[in-house]
């Protein structure tokens, strides 16, 4: 069974720091609904979620905060 990660659909569509500092834009969560949907078409099972919040404790590889954060 496969899951689309929603950090890295966040990463893919957004990039990289702008996913790590800000929401989606109302046009990137439809390019992430569009590729979940597409991706559900093609055999995923659903998609996969870890959202920390502001006081998570969990930091990147580099200290700043994870996608999951913001």
């Amino acid at each position: 069974i496969q899951y689309m990660p929603t950090a890295s659909l966040m990463i893919y569509v957004m990039g990289l720091e702008a996913a790590k500092t800000r929401r989606a834009t109302k046009e990137e969560q439809q390019e992430m609904k569009r590729l979940l949907h597409e991706g559900m078409d093609a055999g995923l099972c659903g998609f996969s979620i870890q959202r920390l919040g502001e006081n998570s404790t969990q930091a990147d590889f580099d200290g700043t905060p994870m996608v999951t954060d913001t």
